[in-house]
């Protein structure tokens, strides 16, 4: 009987430690088939990607080239705007973004996070591994633009969690301002989340896959916090979420909010699923972020 036992739990870990490393594997590693090319949708996808404009290459810290579009602003100017992409997606998923920016006049610098679009890399890291990527993308962005260039840190959901996690680091003094929309507490907190809404598996699936994580990338999922990164910083933060977000909950935001201790504001969009606050209510997204770095950026 004792044995029947034994081997009953010797099962259940077994499956526990294979469905985790299919987790990591699924969430982590980069897709061994390239996702279908982003296709303009909007008008404003279409006028941005009519633009004239850069690729720009950086080679990382680790030894990876990483690509980015620069679009210059319309007339001459100091402002430029540094945005990060969602988790699986790419630059050009950005494109209503950079109109947005691109009609305030500001330079627009659009790059493929680690190990998506036409940057090289095996791992995506939540935001842990891209922080170091995007200081170097301001440090270049300052190289190439010149001294005087003032930039604003842009991201959405998983790109949220990547400039939360940057804004953490000791930057230039040219970076001014942070907007995160749709951004997560921690990865650990996504994925648990998430795994149980979405599978109802047990959290340990979740803490077993970060240590799966550690032995392939590098890092624990408790590593990439935004929460944690931004009780190291001051800049003024606009943060932005929508009110229907089913996949990474509006709790998140207020938490990552309500424990921020720097210049900071909060705008909810009314029925806006996870990412889609600026397809909801255009018009509301591009006052409150106009108005921001109107305040805290001009």
């Amino acid at each position: 009987m004792l044995s029947i036992v034994f081997g009953f739990a010797g099962l259940l870990v077994l499956d526990l430690l294979s469905i985790s490393i299919c987790l990591a594997q699924e969430n982590v590693a980069r897709p061994t088939t390239a996702p279908k090319a982003t296709v303009p949708r909007t008008a404003d996808q279409q006028a941005f990607m009519a633009l004239p404009r850069e690729t720009w290459c950086l080679d990382t810290c680790d030894g990876l080239c990483q690509s980015a579009w620069y679009i210059p602003a319309a007339k001459p100017s100091r402002h430029t705007a540094l945005l990060f992409h969602d988790f699986r997606a790419d630059k050009a998923s950005m494109a209503d973004y950079g109109m947005l920016f691109h009609r305030l006049n500001y330079n627009v610098v659009l790059t493929d996070n680690r190990a998506t679009g036409q940057s090289e890399g095996n791992y995506t890291g939540y935001g842990y591994l891209e922080r170091i990527d995007a200081r170097c993308w301001v440090e270049a962005t300052i190289a190439k633009l010149g001294t005087d260039t003032e930039i604003v840190l842009f991201g959405t959901a998983m790109g949220a969690a990547i400039v939360g996690m940057t804004c953490g680091l000791t930057l230039p003094r040219n970076v001014k301002a942070a907007i995160m929309d749709s951004s997560y507490t921690s990865a650990i907190d996504e994925l648990r989340y998430r795994v149980n809404q979405e599978y109802h598996l047990p959290a340990i699936t979740v803490h077993v896959a970060s240590k799966v994580v550690k032995i392939q990338a590098g890092y624990c999922l408790d590593q990439a916090s935004p929460l944690e990164a931004l009780k190291k910083s001051h800049l003024p933060t606009l943060f932005i979420h929508g009110a229907a977000d089913e996949t990474t909950p509006v709790k998140m935001a207020d938490e990552l909010y309500t424990q921020y201790h720097g210049a900071k504001e909060f705008c909810i969009i009314p029925h806006a699923a996870h990412g889609q606050s600026y397809a909801t209510d255009r018009k509301q997204y591009e006052t409150r972020v106009a108005g921001f770095l109107e305040r805290h950026a001009a």
